[in-house]
């Protein structure tokens, strides 16, 4: 309801502006916080795809490793889907980040450190 609130009050103003009802429909979608968030998804892509197929079993053997919650939450990666909360804050990502590198093999830690 947020986006349609913001949308509305741009399309009732006198000076309605399109770029301007964009810019405020962009920024009540993504939020501070659900930027970091998806900028920590998309370093996990990008760590990813440089992978050969030894760094890959070892990553997802380590995430699939993880309590239930974490990894699902992750994979949720947007507020109100279920097990997001696990993820929707800097701690709660650190948390997140410390747990799966115990679970992973020392190199694929090594990997990820250095990318």
């Amino acid at each position: 309801v947020p986006l349609a609130q913001s949308l509305s009050a741009e399309l009732n103003s006198d000076n309605f502006h399109p770029d301007k009802a964009a810019t405020k429909a962009y920024h009540t979608i993504w939020s501070p916080e659900n930027i970091r968030q998806r900028n920590f998804a998309v370093f996990g892509g990008e760590f990813l795809m440089k992978q050969n197929v030894v760094g890959l079993r070892g990553f997802f053997d380590g995430f699939f490793r993880l309590d239930q919650p974490l990894w699902a939450g992750f994979l949720a990666g947007w507020p109100t889907l279920p097990d997001n909360d696990q993820h929707e804050s800097w701690y709660k990502r650190i948390w997140y980040g410390l747990n799966f590198f115990v679970q992973i093999p020392w190199q694929v830690a090594v990997a990820m450190t250095v990318d």
